[in-house]
This record gives structure tokens, C-alpha cells and sequence, in this order.
């Protein structure tokens, strides 16, 4: 367990867990990288404090060099875009609140 990003409480008691999550944040692998990448649980906390909700651990080594060239990638928008629709879709979500773990500065909205 760490400490909030924001006010520095400690963070207990995960609010979801999600095993087995690709190591890179950002990377589109292919086939003969999927084989080697090492996967991580990611465990989400809300400080008890402050409220902030996020994730215990570090950034990817390279944030800040993809945090905002996909903000501005037409591919990226059209992926995210077709990502996100099929994502309400497939678990039903049409007019339900969604919580995005992860958002920054710039978010990209879906038509869903």
C-alpha cells in the first residue's frame, strides 16, 4: 500500500482489483511481444481523506512522452471513440454513470 497522490494520507482497502493487466499502459503489442509481456494486478484506492480515486502505483516510464500525443492522434480519437461504444454496449451502460480511472487535462467523448 502507498500514499494518496494528492494529500498523502495512507490508502487502504482497494476498491476494485484487476488482475492481469497488460504492463504497458499506452503500446499496442503485437503478436510476439503479447507472448513475452509480463502482466500486473492494478488495484484501485479511494483516499479516505481527500476522496481522490487511484491507482497504487507508478506511472509508466514514458508518461510523459504518450500522455499527450494521443490527445491529438486522429487514429487514437477514432480507436478510443469505437473502444468506448462498444465498451457501453457490450455491459449495457447507455445512460449509467462510468468512472474513469486514469483521465487527465484532456478527455475524448464518445457519442454512446
Amino acid at each position: 500500500m502507498g500514499f494518496c497522490k494528492c494529500c498523502g494520507a495512507k490508502l487502504e482497502n482497494a476498491i476494485l482489483t484487476y488482475k492481469n493487466m497488460p504492463n504497458s499502459a499506452q503500446g499496442f503489442l503485437n503478436q510476439e511481444d503479447l507472448e513475452i509481456d509480463q502482466s500486473q494486478d492494478l488495484e484501485v484506492f479511494q483516499c479516505q481523506y481527500c476522496q481522490l480515486v487511484q491507482l497504487d502505483c507508478e506511472p509508466v516510464s514514458y508518461y510523459r512522452d504518450v500522455i499527450r500525443a494521443t490527445g491529438f492522434s486522429k487514429e487514437m480519437k477514432r480507436f478510443r471513440t469505437d473502444f468506448f461504444q462498444d465498451f457501453v454496449s457490450q455491459y449495457h451502460l447507455q445512460d449509467k454513470k462510468i468512472l474513469e480511472i486514469g483521465c487527465g487535462k484532456r478527455r475524448i467523448h464518445a457519442n454512446v
